[in-house]
């Protein structure tokens, strides 16, 4: 029997979704406060999707929640971390050119486009693959959630930077 449904197309978009929404921001450019959590939004709905359609035996929420929390942390030293710009006049925040955002957000669509061939591949025991897919994804959607929540509490407090040119 096939396990290919609307949830995995689902998943894919949201992992497109995420990468484009962190595009804007791996070129430099400059954008609201509020869009630093599009992104991560679409990553823990992927995360969520590629958990539902596993096989029940297969879900291990420990591991998973520990990918998350891992994803976490890392991402919040990222964010920590990141040359940030604020410009409070316009209400406009620029991450210094960080393409990691983007790659994870790649790494998300990856692990999307994977579950979906392999449970159209294999029929039966697709259960390894999924648990690792989905940890890959819980990691992925943690960093980018870490990642964007401190950058934005960062944002609160940063002084205003103007450059010669636009943020």
């Amino acid at each position: 029997m096939l396990k290919l449904n609307i949830l995995h197309l689902l998943a894919i978009l949201g992992a497109v979704g995420a990468a484009v929404a962190l595009r804007r921001e791996a070129r430099g450019r400059s954008l609201t406060p509020g869009r630093l959590f599009l992104a991560p939004t679409c990553a823990l709905g992927v995360a969520f999707l590629l958990l539902a359609l596993t096989d029940f035996e297969w879900r291990q929420p420990q591991l998973w929640l520990g990918a998350l929390g891992f994803g976490l942390a890392a991402g919040a030293m990222r964010g920590w971390f990141a040359p940030l710009e604020v410009d409070r006049l316009w209400d406009r925040v620029r991450v210094g050119q960080a393409r990691d955002g983007l790659w994870t957000g790649y790494l998300l669509g990856a692990v999307a486009l994977a579950a979906m061939s392999i449970d159209v591949a294999v029929h039966l025991t697709a259960g390894p693959y999924d648990l690792l897919g989905n940890l890959v994804a819980a990691l992925c959607a943690g960093f980018l959630s870490g990642r964007a929540a401190l950058l934005w509490l960062r944002s609160l407090g940063a002084p205003h930077a103007t450059s010669g040119r636009a943020l």
